[in-house]
């Protein structure tokens, strides 16, 4: 890999391609160039191969995201709750909740009924496009009466959004971000999909 573009896994396409190159470049060397040359390369490859295996910087959610760090958020803020729901539309998070967490999203798709005082912990980070359903859904569940105590955030990805900012796109800056809203008057969590 050359390291050129935006990071050195975006040109291992090049990397066949670049051999000839390369070896014609290491031949029209000097001789004592060439072990530093060829070091260089080597240690381009080498970057390039750590940057796809530890998933540096991926738009990819379940790279991205710390699920420990979520799960552990979640029973910490939810300790002065009555009852509380988590909503999300993560897949990986519904099955690390398990089924004695009230879930509300695509994944846990039961409406769920929310009393005065209840918290709703409502998590966000997706990095894809959503659908009308989602939408709706959001939508239902964001105009819920609630006021917001509490969030964090974790994993800057402020870069990945500018980038899709530019194509038209609207991405969070972040990997994943947590909020706890404590229900002001009765309410009904909608079921993920519903009119």
């Amino acid at each position: 890999m050359s390291g050129l573009g935006y990071k050195p896994r975006n040109a291992v396409f090049l990397a066949l391609v670049l051999l000839p190159v390369f070896a014609t470049g290491f031949a029209a060397l000097p001789r004592r160039w060439q072990p530093a040359a060829l070091a260089l390369v080597a240690l381009f490859q080498l970057r390039g191969y750590a940057n796809v295996a530890l998933h540096e910087g991926t738009a990819k959610r379940s790279f991205n995201t710390p699920y420990a760090q979520i799960v552990a958020q979640v029973r910490a803020w939810s300790a002065d709750c009555p009852a509380y729901v988590v909503s999300h539309s993560d897949p990986v998070l519904a099955k690390l909740l398990g089924p004695e967490i009230r879930q509300n999203g695509p994944f846990a798709p039961a409406a769920q009924a929310l009393g005065r005082g209840d918290c709703l912990l409502v998590e966000d980070g997706i990095a894809s496009d959503l659908s009308p359903a989602d939408r709706h859904w959001l939508a239902a569940r964001d105009s819920l009466p609630t006021r917001t105590e509490r969030a964090a955030t974790w994993r800057d990805e402020s870069a990945f959004a500018r980038a899709a900012a530019i194509l038209g796109e609207t991405i969070p800056p972040y990997a994943a971000r947590l909020e706890k809203r404590r229900v002001t008057a009765p309410a009904q969590l909608p079921p993920h999909g519903s009119p």
